[in-house]
């Protein structure tokens, strides 16, 4: 497995934390100024942090989708997760241990698929992903997956991450695809639903 340096990584991370957030009102707009705060360095650590929102980047050179099963091909032995706001953290972990952190006890998480070279109208599909399988041997990656054409507002606070994803929604992936990337953001636990009242909708 080729090694990547942290400095790498916290740059990696840093561009994808600042893609995930919009301050304006210009639905595509996927950046926001940063201040001095937003600046601070990310950590990087060998587990995240506990109860703190997560979220997590799997790689892959293509996969398909067949309305109810999401397969990634071509995926690394690892992948990034990173924390949002305000806590700074990011990390490697190997897949196997990387799934565990998003499914689990929490609801089934969101996930942005974004596919590298699509026309601009088919290159981002929201899912709801369960039941993941892992094949180290192939590099494959498998989701029970369920498009969400538009989440509602109550899901959008929840999954605040995956926003500007959402009004860039495209609908269905195509059936087979090419170089991807999978943009998870962690399920919901029961602390969460309490301090959303369990109105997701």
């Amino acid at each position: 497995m080729r090694k990547v340096s942290m400095a790498a990584l916290i740059l990696v991370v840093w561009a994808l934390m600042a893609s995930c957030s919009s301050d304006g009102d210009d639905a595509t707009s996927t950046t926001t100024e940063m201040s001095p705060v937003d600046a601070a360095p990310v950590a990087s650590a060998a587990e995240p942090p506990p109860d703190v929102p997560l979220l997590g980047v799997v790689n892959a050179t293509g996969g398909t989708f067949d309305g109810d099963r999401l397969t990634l091909t071509g995926v690394p032995p690892s992948a990034v997760w990173f924390t949002d706001r305000p806590v700074r953290s990011a990390g490697f972990s190997p897949v196997e241990d990387f799934l565990p952190l998003f499914f689990g006890e929490s609801d089934p998480p969101n996930a942005a698929l974004e596919l590298t070279g699509a026309d601009e109208g088919a290159d981002i599909a929201v899912v709801e992903l369960s039941d993941p399988s892992w094949d180290a041997d192939r590099g494959e990656l498998t989701f029970e997956a369920r498009v969400i054409p538009e989440l509602r507002p109550q899901r959008l606070e929840v999954y605040a991450s995956l926003n500007s994803y959402t009004e860039r929604n495209d609908g269905d992936p195509p059936a087979r695809f090419g170089t991807a990337a999978l943009f998870i953001d962690a399920g919901v636990n029961e602390a969460t639903l309490s301090a959303y009242g369990g109105a997701l909708g």
